[in-house]
């Protein structure tokens, strides 16, 4: 059986100290000021804080998307 994984596009709500997609209840916390970017002392990013990263960055595409 194959599983399907969710996109998380369109379903992402944010809140003061995490995300959440609605979709598939995924729960990601904010380890880290919104927006941080830079390079990590050893130059690898905690797997953590990049799913961090990576709902900001689906939260911002969802709410720009119709805004062209």
């Amino acid at each position: 059986m194959t599983e399907i994984k969710c996109t998380h596009i369109g379903f992402i709500q944010k809140y003061k100290n995490h995300y959440k997609c609605s979709k598939c209840g995924k729960i990601v916390p904010k380890y880290i000021l919104e927006g941080i970017s830079g390079t990590w002392i050893n130059g690898n990013i905690p797997p953590e804080v990049e799913e961090q990263i990576k709902f900001e960055n689906l939260y911002q595409k969802q709410n720009t998307k119709g805004e062209n």
